[in-house]
């Protein structure tokens, strides 16, 4: 279905559209003209206002660096180095850092607009590690421990009567480089999601396939917090991609088949793009994804463009708010479904 957004004033709003794509987006037109144009309109009269700032402050930061390495070059030939170092990183940090708070405020604003919308979301712009159940996850090998742990925007809902909870989640660890500086790296940078499953589970983890050496490496590593059983996929695709261990062999055969691992990799395809292991894993009355997403969750770093291009964000939003329902749709699918519900 596709419509187009109107208004009384055509010649004032024709730079403001949203066109409708998919079925869950049908009726946001209207919402988008009452609610969410007036804002984009005086928002994008301070991003010019913005933008013209930072340029002043750019051009000054330029004629001061110049100035200064014309008094060095007076001095050394070399020394003019330094002030047009400096005066290059601040002026790149103004250019990078101007729209900051207006992209924070958009992204404030839109998201409970768009959540709203879809009737079966709830939104929280936080969350913690208790109400995410992270430390199961932890034990499950599904996610690092890590030094610094970001969890949040957190959405929550049910569809086709099946509960679900989703996380943008982002761990990292401090570590000393060759010269002993301190580093940051990026563990995992992505989403945490929970599905009901209405029968209870065998523990199931899907670990990803490190190779012959690396896998004994790992589960060696992993021996005291991961279940005690390997179980064979009888498959050489899925084999190169998942080790899966579980608590209960007989049962988690009895529950799952092959055609579940390569539901897993559908999923990831859909959802992750060229990566093919996705960290999954069943516990009772559970079923937990780690996903690593090629995109920022519900990103509206959107300062560099007109405000009346902020749609495509805006589709985007509502392809990563309905992320569940599209796991949970392929859950429901999948030819055994009856044993998860």
């Amino acid at each position: 279905m596709t419509s187009l957004a109107r208004s009384a004033d055509a010649s004032d709003t024709t730079e403001f559209t949203f066109v409708e794509r998919e079925s869950y987006e049908a009726g946001f037109a209207e919402v988008y003209q009452r609610l969410i144009v007036p804002y984009l309109r005086d928002l994008e009269a301070r991003r010019k206002r913005v933008i013209l700032r930072s340029q002043r402050i750019i051009l000054i930061i330029a004629l001061v660096a110049l100035f200064l390495a014309w008094q060095a070059y007076r001095l050394d030939p070399i020394l003019p180095i330094m002030p047009i170092a400096f005066g290059a990183f601040g002026a790149l940090f103004v250019y990078l850092s101007r729209g900051d708070k207006l992209r924070d405020e958009l992204t404030t604003f839109i998201r409970p607009v768009l959540s709203d919308f879809l009737h079966d979301v709830s939104f929280a712009e936080k969350t913690t590690a208790e109400e995410f159940r992270l430390n199961t996850l932890e034990r499950l090998c599904l996610v690092p421990k890590a030094d610094r742990r970001t969890l949040g925007p957190r959405i929550s809902g049910s569809w086709r009567g099946v509960s679900y909870t989703l996380t943008k989640a982002r761990f990292a660890e401090e570590y000393r480089d060759d010269d002993n500086k301190s580093r940051t790296r990026t563990l995992f940078n992505g989403i945490l999601i929970e599905v009901e499953c209405w029968n209870p589970m065998p523990t199931i983890v899907y670990l990803p396939d490190f190779g012959e050496l690396g896998n004994k490496v790992y589960s060696w590593a992993t021996r005291n917090v991961r279940p005690p059983h390997r179980l064979d996929l009888s498959d050489d695709d899925l084999e190169r991609t998942f080790e899966v261990y579980t608590d209960d062999p007989e049962q988690a055969q009895k529950e799952l088949d092959t055609d579940f691992g390569r539901k897993i990799l559908h999923m990831s395809e859909d959802l992750q793009g060229v990566e093919a292991h996705m960290p999954a894993a069943f516990e009772g009355h559970s079923f937990f994804m780690a996903v690593r997403l090629p995109h920022g969750f519900l990103n509206f770093n959107v300062m560099d463009r007109p405000m009346s291009e902020v749609d495509e964000k805006i589709h985007q939003a509502f392809r990563d708010l309905t992320i569940p329902r599209r796991i949970i749709d392929r859950l429901l699918d999948w030819p055994h479904a009856e044993t998860l519900t």
